[in-house]
């Protein structure tokens, strides 16, 4: 039976509140930033990309999909080293 009193076990919550807190502060940094330019400066959006068809706006939200593909990403990736090594650890001392 696993002791939630265990140093390990509260390293491993104190990096997975760490980690998950983190990137959701750049996700939400990322589109709060968005939404106040739209609030405060919504004519920025609506300009064009060096004469082109695509618009600040449609660049920038696009950029916001794909910042939040790579957090994911990034989030499996240490998770997956970092968070599972540990767990692992703590069950198999347990046995």
């Amino acid at each position: 039976m696993i002791k939630l009193n265990d140093s390990r076990v509260e390293e491993l919550i104190k990096k997975q509140d760490f980690l998950s807190n983190f990137f959701t502060f750049l996700v939400l940094l990322m589109y709060f930033s968005f939404i106040i330019i739209i609030a405060f400066n919504p004519i920025f959006f609506s300009q064009t990309y060096n004469d082109m068809v695509i618009t600040y706006g449609i660049i920038c939200g696009f950029s916001i999909i794909i910042f939040s593909i790579i957090l994911t990403f990034i989030y499996v990736l240490v998770s997956n080293k970092m968070l599972d090594d540990l767990r692992n650890q703590i069950l198999n001392d347990e046995k």
